[in-house]
């Protein structure tokens, strides 16, 4: 009888993995907050420079 056989793993697990994504997560979900509050800033601006200009 032949055992099956688990496919090579190319990465080995590692217990701190997982906090490491958690932390990348986090941080990138602080970056695209902060990237849309600087959207909204920099849109108000250009919106009160063309309101001015009339």
């Amino acid at each position: 009888m032949i055992a099956e056989r688990k496919p090579p793993t190319f990465w080995p697990q590692n217990p701190d993995d997982e906090m490491r994504m958690t932390g990348a997560l986090r941080s990138l979900e602080k970056e695209n907050i902060e990237l849309k509050e600087l959207v909204v800033r920099l849109s108000e601006t250009i919106l009160r420079y063309v309101e001015g200009r009339r």
